[in-house]
């Protein structure tokens, strides 16, 4: 096996002990394993909204709906639920690839490291002047 398979193997069986140590007996283990798991979520969402990646973004949408249900952000879920199933029920697909082109503002240019934001923090932004 050469180095970098080597090292792209352990890094992977790695991530994998993290996730399964989310069902371990010992508790503490338990809370860090899901402590590292979910903050590695929150680091692909804003990854993915600072580079434009709607399917990411989208996709990292799903996965948080739980967490912001457990911290009572029903708010958020909501919303996000609603304009899926409006987007999918009621209007023609260009209509959703629009919606993905669009669910970004191009704020930076690229060799900032923050190309983009998401709209509710852009108009968060824009509201604060």
């Amino acid at each position: 096996m050469s180095p970098s398979d080597f090292i792209t193997h352990v890094a992977i069986e790695f991530s994998v002990f993290i996730k399964d140590m989310q069902y371990s007996d010992d508790k503490w283990l338990a809370t860090c394993s899901n402590f590292l798991v979910m903050t590695s979520d929150f680091i692909a969402f804003v990854t993915a909204t600072r580079v434009g990646d709607s399917i990411s973004i989208e996709y990292s949408y799903q996965k948080q709906s739980d967490v912001w249900e457990a911290l009572n952000q029903n708010k958020y879920v909501e919303i996000f639920c609603t304009q899926q199933e409006r987007l999918c029920r009621d209007f023609p697909f260009s209509r959703l690839m629009d919606f993905c082109i669009n669910c970004i503002v191009r704020r930076y240019h690229e060799s900032t490291g923050k190309r983009c934001v998401a709209q509710d923090e852009f108009v968060e932004h824009t509201n604060k002047f």
